[in-house]
């Protein structure tokens, strides 16, 4: 799929796509910064009980020691001595809001039986609900990950959509809808998908991963596909997130019976899908310890690490680059570190009407 389409393309589109294509966009100038980061993993009362929870040490008041640090982010500054040379510069801006790469929970947000629990996910809401004491004060893109999915251990009795439709229920009344808390572009209700735009960038949340099907719900690569064709098919920069990773075995298996991973073929159907376009990265958790960026088909991909261990990601657009740079946070005051490791900065290729003329304008008149 070319990712300029020509007039007669364009005009073929439906007359909602038509629109879309031909109102005014937001220049490349309008920079934007963002935060990343994925697998808070509440444990809360389930430490006695899931063996995940004891085995790696999920420590739920590291979270806490992130969401301080986020919320001080604009008291830090890009490295200015790094080998890495950024293309921003000074202090971060304060983040237009925060994207969740899944594993909010251990076990589907801790909900026991047909009314109890839910420990957990009400963990989660206290603290990346903002306008609440005490959370974020930006507001937050959620993702699921398998273990919002999964319960261990599960009460047969039931069934196992009963703890599946809680959470998906929950990234419906966050995003779908003019009226929702955190409303967004493009919600499909069939996978739960969703795509939103900021500064003429445009954003995508994948959930586990796109083209899931293993939890009862549809594919999401059919709203994809005519999603990326209506919202940036005329060449934008694109931004995708979603839980597992795209280089690992942790996340990579060989069969569709493979709880908590997706195969190669469903990575070649995703890859298909997204082919053509201008994607600036590829953002992913589920492995929990922080990766250097790295390549997969010619992508550039980000993997920050865990919530739970006070990671993630700062991100900055604008009309000429996109830095990336890792956070951790390093006590419960907020503060924190940067991670030269993680450091990168490439070029932005903006479509001629996303550049702000009059500015090029004034630029030749001084020369």
């Amino acid at each position: 799929m070319p990712m300029y389409r020509s007039l007669i393309q364009v005009m073929s589109m439906t007359g909602l796509a038509l629109a879309a294509a031909f109102s005014h966009p937001a220049l490349a100038t309008d920079a934007l910064t963002f935060v990343f980061t994925s697998d808070p993993q509440f444990c809360g009362d389930a430490v006695s009980r899931v063996r995940s929870c004891q085995r790696w040490g999920r420590q739920d008041v590291r979270v806490d020691w992130q969401i301080a640090g986020i919320n001080r982010i604009s008291e830090y500054q890009w490295p200015r001595h790094w080998r890495t040379r950024f293309g921003a510069q000074g202090a971060f801006e304060s983040p237009m809001g925060i994207v969740l790469g899944g594993d909010l929970t251990e076990s589907a947000g801790g909900f026991r039986g047909r009314s109890q629990g839910g420990g957990q996910w009400r963990m989660f809401t206290e603290r990346y609900e903002h306008g609440k004491n005490n959370a974020v004060r930006y507001p937050v893109y959620v993702g699921l990950g398998n273990h919002d999915l999964e319960i261990e251990p599960r009460d047969r009795r039931l069934p196992r959509d009963l703890y599946r439709d809680r959470m998906w229920e929950y990234v419906r009344q966050r995003h779908s809808g003019a009226e929702a808390p955190v409303s967004v572009d493009d919600f499909d209700p069939g996978s739960h998908s969703y795509s939103w735009s900021w500064g003429g960038v445009h954003l995508v949340q994948l959930h586990r991963f796109g083209g899931d099907t293993r939890h009862e719900l549809p594919s999401s690569l059919p709203w994809l596909r005519r999603n990326l064709e209506r919202h940036a098919s005329d060449g934008r920069p694109v931004v995708l997130f979603q839980h597992y990773g795209f280089e690992s075995g942790n996340s990579i298996g060989r069969s569709r019976n493979s709880r908590s991973k997706w195969t190669p073929t469903e990575m070649n159907r995703y890859a298909q899908v997204i082919k053509g376009y201008n994607v600036l990265g590829l953002f992913h958790g589920h492995d929990h310890w922080s990766q250097r960026p790295y390549r997969w088909r010619g992508y550039d991909v980000f993997s920050p690490g865990a919530a739970h261990f006070a990671q993630f990601a700062i991100v900055h657009i604008d009309a000429e680059t996109m830095d990336v740079v890792y956070a951790e946070v390093t006590n419960d005051k907020g503060e924190m570190r940067l991670v030269p490791e993680s450091a990168f900065s490439k070029q932005v290729r903006w479509p001629p009407q996303f550049v702000d003329q009059s500015k090029s304008s004034d630029l030749s008149s001084e020369d």
